[in-house]
C-alpha cells in the first residue's frame, strides 16, 4: 500500500481534528445559567387553549397564539432556537413558565409555537432545543445571580386531601414539603413540593433519593 507523503497526510489529519471539533462542540459542557449555546435534545408536547390569558409562572400573561415555551429549570427570558428532528422546521421562543409534568418530555410549546412546527395534530415532536440568548431587562424583579433555589415536585392532586396527606408523611423525613396551588378553568391541582436548594445538582440528589426511596415521580423544578 502507498502511504500519502507528507502534505497529504497533513490535509487529511487537519481536516480529521476540524471534524472532530466540531463534533464535540455540538453538546457544550452544560454551565450554571444554560450558557448560550447549550443544546438538548428530548420530546415536546405544546399548550394553549385552557391557559390562554393566564399568568404563567414568571408573571407574565400567557398568550397562545405567541412563542414562549415552558422549562422545568431554565431561567426566564431564556431564548431558545426549537427544531424539529422530522421535519426540519425551526421557531424561537422564550421561557416564560414551567414545565412539562410528564415524564420523558423536556418542553412545553405556545399552540403559536407548536403550529409553526407543523405538530398540533401529532400533539408531540422530536427537537432539539438550542440556548441563543437571554433577555435581562424582564418586567419583574430579577433575582440576584447565584441566588437561584430548586426545588422537587413529587405529586399533583385534584384532592387537596391526598396532597396534604403526602406532604404530612414526607415532613418526617424531608424539610421543607410545601403545597402549591394551580388553577385551571377545569380544576385546581395541589402540587407538593419539597427542598429549598440552592443547586440543580443538589436538587438532582434530592430527587433521585426521593424516586429510590420513596417511590416517587420527581421532577425538578428552577423557583424564580
Amino acid at each position: 500500500m502507498k502511504w500519502p507523503g507528507k502534505g497529504a497526510y497533513g490535509v487529511v489529519l487537519v481536516s480529521l481534528l476540524l471534524t472532530l471539533s466540531a463534533s464535540c462542540a455540538i453538546v457544550p459542557k452544560k454551565v450554571r445559567g444554560y450558557a448560550v449555546g447549550f443544546r438538548e435534545v428530548g420530546m415536546a408536547s405544546w399548550y394553549g387553549p385552557g391557559f390562554h390569558g393566564r399568568k404563567t409562572s414568571s408573571g407574565e400573561v400567557f398568550d397562545m397564539h405567541g412563542f414562549t415555551a415552558a422549562h422545568r429549570t431554565m431561567p426566564f427570558g431564556t431564548y431558545l432556537k426549537v427544531t424539529d428532528r422530522e421535519n426540519g422546521r425551526w421557531v424561537r421562543v422564550k421561557v416564560n413558565d414551567r414545565g412539562p409534568f410528564i415524564r420523558g418530555r423536556i418542553l412545553d410549546l405556545s399552540y403559536g409555537a407548536a403550529k409553526a412546527l407543523d405538530m398540533i395534530g401529532t400533539g408531540t415532536a422530536a427537537v432539539e432545543i438550542h440556548v441563543v440568548g437571554r433577555e435581562e431587562d424582564l418586567a419583574r424583579v430579577v433575582r440576584k445571580k447565584g441566588t437561584e433555589r430548586y426545588t422537587v415536585q413529587v405529586g399533583a392532586f385534584v384532592q387537596k386531601e391526598n396532597a396534604l396527606n403526602l406532604k404530612q408523611s414526607l415532613e418526617r423525613r424531608y424539610q421543607p414539603v410545601y403545597i402549591v396551588i394551580f388553577d385551571t378553568p377545569d380544576r385546581n391541582y395541589y402540587r407538593v413540593r419539597v427542598g429549598n436548594l440552592s443547586t440543580e445538582k443538589l436538587a438532582d440528589q434530592l430527587a433521585s433519593r426521593l424516586n429510590t426511596q420513596e417511590k416517587l415521580e420527581t421532577f425538578v423544578l428552577r423557583e424564580d
